[in-house]
């Protein structure tokens, strides 16, 4: 195994340890949003795809989801490990979201949009325009979720010294 295949490797492990890790918190989070049966949402940031999972099993099966992630490794690996049938994995950026206004009922973004600098993994250009942006994608009387979890990023930059 080359170094880069290695490092990529090492950084899903990382990634499925700290899911695994804050799972519980994060389903208490999720449950406590009262995410409606039946109802389409989007997962920015949404890396290995785990938590899309979890956001997949509130929204059931008529329900569809899209995880959005800018790694390719990253979306590559939530499809293949996914178990469920109503999400749709894509690879796209924060900053230039393509998707029809009033397309979801739902957004969720964990450890993803947050005012920093690109030095500590902050993906967000301009977080203002990016609300802006998310508040048309939502259909009327729908709700954004963000949750950042700042151990991640402490985690993050920890490994990469």
């Amino acid at each position: 195994m080359n170094e880069k295949n290695q490092h990529q490797k090492n950084e899903l492990e990382i990634y499925e340890c700290l899911t695994i890790f804050r799972k519980p918190l994060i389903e208490r989070i999720i449950d406590s949003l009262d995410i409606e049966p039946d109802s389409t949402g989007l997962d920015i940031g949404c890396g290995i795809g785990m938590i899309t999972n979890m956001l997949a099993n509130r929204t059931g099966l008529n329900g569809k989801i899209i995880g959005l992630d800018i790694s390719e490794e990253f979306i590559n690996y939530a499809q293949s490990n996914s178990k469920q049938g109503n999400i749709n994995y894509l690879k796209g950026d924060v900053n230039y979201l393509n998707f029809k206004d009033n397309s979801f009922d739902w957004i969720w973004s964990m450890d993803t949009i947050w005012a920093g600098l690109k030095e500590f993994g902050c993906p967000a250009e301009k977080p203002d325009l990016i609300l802006n942006k998310l508040y048309q994608l939502l259909k009327p009387g729908g709700r954004v979720f963000f949750s950042l979890l700042a151990f991640t990023k402490i985690t993050s930059r920890l490994s990469n010294t």
